[in-house]
């Protein structure tokens, strides 16, 4: 197969986990045969990852997913409202839904198009999720460009039939994250047959080792560290219970500390609510790390505690760098961690469980070493970056035949 252009479309806001998969999947594939080129939405950190390996990179702007810092918040909100009143119509009249779409992002469709114009890829990426980037399948499709999406979360309601009929007869191709995803997306009425799993994978490269006391105030060097990984955007992915399991296992080992990475609107509920609870001397906010899979590897326990998730990043990572992983047994987890054999999983929301859990790593009642020993197992044979790289590198070729 002759070298070919593929334009990944990355709509996330604040490079997230799409964005770092994107990385992880642009840093191993053969670039001999592919020559990929970027349209990011939003600028975040991953933007500046993607520039380093070397890779073209289009900044484009989009009125309602683009936040920038210079943006008002009369602006936001007056676009807040147009949204709504948008979604209100598509509610009365969903055979609208589509040219409301197009109506509402049509200057991005123009911008992508052009981009196409200019690049001619072989196909167009998209890395999200179908319905916030119906916009790149509109460009992809009126261009006559094959287009790939990947499913990275939930539909979060029913999908009206125009915009479903849209959707199954222009993309060539769907990825999801995880069978849990595939199915959840099936059940809404994406066509079984256009998609494929390839699990979210982790990074084989060494990882490097930091002082978790050059992050916080004082000396952590011989407490129990209890961490948490998370973008602090929404309750789904973090809530108040993983405060709560922290106070209670607190109450129990005053030397543990909880420690939180990442940055987002929950970050204030949760700190309020350390602050309720007088735990400001035991609970750490780090705000975004760049050097984040470091610090989860200086973890001894590692919470990902979500209401709901597809497939945790953070849960594959806790098991690759040797972090114990207690998880809540929500989405597709199951096809990661088996219990009690190669991670814990308890049922979101019970604190006993969840608890119990913690006091057994904490005094040796676990063999951590064998809990350790498989988790890295499961994530070599089965969360490789290498192998995974090659599934999708094999979904090119067939929608290129």
């Amino acid at each position: 197969m002759s070298k070919k252009t593929i334009l990944f479309i990355e709509s996330s806001l604040t490079g997230g986990g799409s964005a770092v998969s994107l990385n992880q999947l642009l840093s191993t594939i053969d670039r001999t045969k592919i020559n990929p080129v970027v349209v990011f939405l939003n600028n975040h950190p991953q933007v500046k990852v993607t520039k380093d390996l070397g890779i073209k990179v289009y900044m484009v702007n989009d009125w309602l997913m683009t936040k920038t810092l210079s943006q008002s918040s009369v602006s936001l909100k007056i676009a807040q409202i147009i949204n709504l009143y948008f979604l209100r119509i598509i509610k009365m009249f969903p055979f609208l839904a589509l040219y409301l779409n197009i109506i509402l992002h049509f200057s991005v469709i123009l911008k992508i198009k052009k981009i196409i114009r200019s690049e001619s890829p072989s196909i167009v990426h998209l890395n999200v999720q179908i319905l916030r980037d119906l916009f790149g399948l509109v460009a992809a499709s009126s261009s006559a460009i094959p287009c790939i999406s990947y499913l990275r979360s939930m539909p979060s309601q029913k999908i009206d039939s125009p915009i479903l009929n849209i959707i199954n007869k222009k993309t060539t191709k769907f990825i999801a994250n995880s069978q849990f995803t595939a199915d959840s997306w099936i059940k809404y009425g994406i066509q079984e047959d256009k998609i494929s799993v390839v699990h979210n994978v982790v990074d084989i490269s060494n990882i490097e080792t930091v002082e978790l006391d050059n992050y916080v105030e004082g000396t952590i060097k011989d407490k129990f560290v209890v961490g948490l990984l998370a973008p602090l955007r929404g309750i789904y992915k973090v809530d108040e219970f993983a405060i709560d399991v922290f106070n209670e296992f607190h109450n129990h080992f005053k030397d543990s500390v909880l420690l939180i990475i990442g940055d987002g609107p929950v970050r204030n509920i949760l700190e309020n609510k350390v602050e309720k609870l007088n735990l400001q001397d035991s609970v750490f906010f780090l705000g975004y790390q760049q050097k984040a899979l470091a610090l989860l590897k200086e973890f001894d326990v590692s919470l990902v505690l979500n209401h709901q998730d597809t497939l945790s990043r953070v849960a594959i990572e806790s098991l690759h760098v040797g972090t114990i992983l207690l998880a809540s047994d929500v989405g597709g987890i199951r096809e990661l961690v088996v219990s009690e054999e190669n991670g814990f999983l308890i049922n979101h929301g019970d604190l006993d469980e969840a608890v119990n859990v913690l006091k057994r790593v904490k005094t040796d009642a676990i063999d951590s070493k064998m809990i350790i020993k498989n988790g890295k197992k499961t994530v070599s044979d089965n969360f490789n970056i290498l192998k995974n790289t090659n599934k999708i590198c094999d979904i090119y070729s067939q929608v290129l035949k």
